[in-house]
């Protein structure tokens, strides 16, 4: 065996185990990311639920407000319809005076 052949294997174990210590190195970096990302898009989605139910507990309470509005100008309405009465009922008495 040539004893330049030795080193050669040498060089080329050197080689295979720091392409080894590389890969493990992206893999690790690799990983890294994805799991921040995933953090990101959980922490993204808690929000984004949270502000769906702000938002329906919102429409809710502006459905209620919406009823009460609309009751209270039918109330208004009834009332001054019975002003309205009045007030002709006034002015008859008033003519009838004259």
């Amino acid at each position: 065996m040539n004893p330049s052949s030795g080193s050669l294997y040498g060089y080329f174990g050197m080689a295979f185990g720091f392409g080894i210590l590389i890969l493990g190195v992206i893999v690790a970096i690799v990983v890294t990311i994805q799991k921040s990302k995933t953090n990101r898009l959980e922490t993204q989605n808690a929000m984004s639920t949270n502000l769906e139910d702000e938002f329906r507990k919102l429409t809710g309470s502006f459905s209620v407000m919406q009823h009460e509005i609309k009751d209270r100008q039918d109330k208004s309405s009834e009332e001054l319809s019975q002003i309205r009465t009045r007030i002709e009922k006034i002015e008859k008495i008033l003519s009838e005076v004259d």
